[in-house]
C-alpha cells in the first residue's frame, strides 16, 4: 500500500469518527501515552441525561427569544426561522452591569423531551471577553432550568427569566436585529 494512500485512509478514518469517541493512545512502549485532557474536565451530568448542545435532535426549534441567568451572567439567545432540523441562532453574553462580554452563533434544535438546545460548540467567539472563553452549549427546560456546558466540559445552571415568542412581530424582530448586529459586528 502506498503512503499517500495510507495518509488518505487515515484522514478519512479520523474524518468519518464520531466527535465522542474514546481514542487511546499509547506510546511507543505500549502504555498510556501522557494526555492534555484534565479528568477533572469530563463531562458533567445533569437531571434526565440532559447534555447541553449534544443532545439528539428530534425537532427544529422554534423561533423565539430566552433571556437567561446563569453564573454571574444574563444571555438573550434568540433562535430564527428557517428550514430543516437545525436553526440559526445567535447568543450574546452580558456581565451583571449589562456589558457585553461574548457573542456567538450557533444553531438550535429540541430534542425528543422537548428540551431546547442551543449548540455552539466550536462556536467563533467575539466581543470584549473571546480570549479564554470556550463558547457555551445550552439545554432550556419547558419548566425554565437552563444547563450550559462548554467547550472544556464545565458546566453550569441557570434559569429562563424572560422570553419573545416571534408572534410578537415588533419585539422579536428588533431583539433579533440587535443580536444579529452584534454578533456580526464583534466577529
Amino acid at each position: 500500500m502506498s503512503f499517500r494512500l495510507l495518509i488518505a485512509l487515515a484522514l478519512l478514518a479520523f474524518l468519518a469518527t464520531p466527535a465522542w469517541s474514546l481514542v487511546v493512545v499509547l506510546d511507543n512502549q505500549g502504555e498510556l501515552a501522557d494526555s492534555d485532557e484534565d479528568p477533572a474536565n469530563s463531562a458533567p451530568s445533569f437531571p434526565g441525561n440532559v447534555m447541553p448542545g449534544r443532545d439528539v435532535p428530534a425537532a427544529a426549534a422554534l423561533a423565539g427569544a430566552w433571556h437567561i441567568r446563569w453564573d454571574d451572567y444574563t444571555s438573550w439567545i434568540v433562535v430564527g426561522d428557517g428550514s430543516g432540523m437545525l436553526r440559526p441562532a445567535w447568543v450574546v453574553t452580558y456581565d451583571l452591569s449589562d456589558n457585553v462580554v461574548v457573542a456567538y452563533r450557533a444553531v438550535a434544535y429540541s430534542d425528543k423531551a422537548k428540551n431546547l438546545h442551543i449548540d455552539a460548540r466550536k462556536a467563533i467567539i467575539a466581543g470584549p471577553m473571546r480570549e479564554g472563553w470556550s463558547p457555551d452549549s445550552f439545554a432550556l427546560t419547558p419548566d425554565g432550568k437552563v444547563f450550559t456546558v462548554d467547550d472544556r466540559n464545565q458546566d453550569n445552571t441557570g434559569s429562563v427569566t424572560d422570553t419573545v415568542a416571534a408572534s410578537a412581530k415588533g419585539a422579536f424582530e428588533r431583539l433579533r436585529a440587535i443580536v444579529n448586529a452584534l454578533v456580526r459586528e464583534a466577529s
